[in-house]
């Protein structure tokens, strides 16, 4: 009985998978791979203190992340990694003068380390996001 050589190697006979090269696979692997690290970084977040007065306990917030950022001084800012889950919008509590400001969603931001938001606490205590 005569075996034919080509039926008798693996299926994948060494070079390919299914109808891919096996370089197109190993090509499309590391392409995914590569997005889905540029998609778990860590984000920055600015926070600058625009109100003239001293501002404590500065937290930033969003989807499954409180990141403490501290005091800030009039005049100050202060920026910290987020590793948002995905999308998210951001929100920032703080005190000052004795009186707790929670300020609502103002920003936007994902998990990528190169995404950057900068947000900014005004004269009212009000906290706006700041235009790229």
């Amino acid at each position: 009985c005569i075996i034919d050589q080509q039926f008798t190697a693996s299926p994948l006979n060494g070079r390919s998978f299914g109808r891919l090269p096996m370089h197109r696979v190993a090509i499309f692997v590391l392409v995914g791979l590569l997005a889905v690290a540029g998609c778990t970084g860590r984000a920055s977040v600015t926070i600058r203190n625009g109100s003239g007065a001293q501002i404590q306990d500065v937290r930033v917030e969003g989807r499954c992340f409180t990141e403490k950022v501290g005091d800030l001084p009039p005049g100050a800012a202060e920026s910290v990694r987020v590793k948002p889950c995905g999308e998210s919008g951001i929100s920032a509590k703080f005190t000052a003068a004795g009186i707790t400001h929670a300020a609502p969603e103002v920003g936007y931001i994902e998990a990528n380390s190169s995404y950057s938001v900068t947000l900014i606490i005004g004269p009212d205590f009000t906290v706006r996001e700041s235009p790229r």
